[in-house]
């Protein structure tokens, strides 16, 4: 499961790389560009919150209890 979850985090890594290359190359648009980083950066944390809660949790806890 981690492996999904790092895989997810180097491809989004890889579009703040772009995002902030292409906000260099054209300043008019760097908003727009930032502004797609800051949703990528909530993304992550998101899914960092969900591995942390999947990691919590036991084999034995009652699914519906959680």
């Amino acid at each position: 499961m981690d492996g999904a979850f790092d895989e997810f985090n180097r491809h989004f890594g890889g579009r703040i790389l772009i995002y902030t290359e292409l906000a260099e190359a054209f300043p008019a648009s760097k908003a727009i560009f930032e502004d797609n980083i800051a949703k990528i950066k909530k993304a992550q944390k998101i899914l960092d919150q969900i591995v942390e809660d999947y990691e919590e949790i036991e084999p034995t806890d009652e699914p519906m209890m959680v």
